[in-house]
């Protein structure tokens, strides 16, 4: 699930709900390949320069992500933010329960990606525990 929060300025927030199997996911079912490597290429030069595995496997999801908000902030100048948002908690998704798990999942899609910067891109990371949302 995606939601866009846009203010009447132009930046914009794109909220991606962590939600770990869906970063498994696999590149090119509804765009021409094309299109869509070529994107993810240049998006991987520019968050991990030094890397060279491609983009467009285990971890497509992501790297699309981030393939956006090169395109918004990068490309077109719109001071654009993504934020990734992990739910801690979230019993009914079996999704991990503390900071720390969601971590070390994070830190394997860096390492996989080859990831090296975020911060200095508009790229953040937000933590919600489901606990705190739902109380009696």
């Amino acid at each position: 699930m995606q939601i866009t929060v846009r203010w009447q300025d132009p930046a914009s927030i794109d909220w991606w709900l962590g939600f770990a199997p869906e970063k498994w996911a696999r590149c090119c079912l509804s765009m021409p390949p094309g299109l869509i490597l070529k994107s993810l290429e240049q998006a991987r030069k520019f968050y991990a320069p030094k890397a060279t595995a491609g983009w467009s496997g285990t971890f497509y999801q992501y790297a699309n992500r981030l393939a956006h908000q090169y395109f918004l902030r990068q490309l077109n100048g719109i001071q654009s933010h993504l934020v990734f948002l992990y739910f801690l908690n979230a019993e009914d998704m079996g999704g991990p329960a503390s900071k720390d798990r969601w971590e070390g999942a994070i830190e394997l899609v860096h390492a996989s990606l080859g990831i090296t910067r975020l911060s200095s891109a508009g790229v953040h990371e937000s933590f919600v525990d489901v606990h705190e949302l739902v109380k009696d």
